[in-house]
């Protein structure tokens, strides 16, 4: 089981160290996420290209964690479900996928049992992201509204 962590979604500049520039955290984590898959940021299910052998993992500098010292590998799955529930999932459940998909990390597929997420999550995955459909929505998610 993956430690579970709390991630800074927003942290301030950083300078890179080897070229001494500032650095966007959330460009830089757009940008890192979309190198690793093929199908990024649409309703599609978003499977990264080295899954076989990495098993969906990234690594994240110690500024995207709160009072961390140094960096540190997680699960993309549990990175975007932060990102588009704008909490962790809860402590000690499996986040599953709604397509099936074994190594789908699109979190508007992501749903945890027992859990219920907010309809204007959800809807911002639809309107403002592109990240579900409105039929994927309806079928995974109707109870929620």
């Amino acid at each position: 089981m993956v430690e579970p962590f709390i991630l800074n979604i927003n942290p301030k500049l950083k300078r890179n160290s080897r070229t001494h520039t500032l650095v966007k955290p959330g460009r830089e984590l757009a940008k890192m996420l979309r190198d690793r898959c093929d199908n990024c940021y649409t309703s599609d299910c978003w499977v990264p290209k080295d899954y076989e052998t990495d098993k969906g993992q990234i690594y994240l500098p110690h500024y995207y964690f709160n009072n961390a010292k140094r960096g540190r590998y997680v699960q993309i799955r549990q990175v975007l479900f932060q990102i588009a529930y704008q909490e962790p999932p809860p402590r000690g459940r499996k986040i599953h996928m709604h397509c099936g998909t074994l190594g789908c990390v699109n979190p508007g597929h992501a749903y945890v049992r027992g859990w219920k997420p907010s309809w204007e999550a959800v809807h911002d995955m639809i309107d403002r992201r592109g990240w579900l459909t409105e039929e994927q929505a309806q079928e995974w998610f109707a109870s929620t509204a």
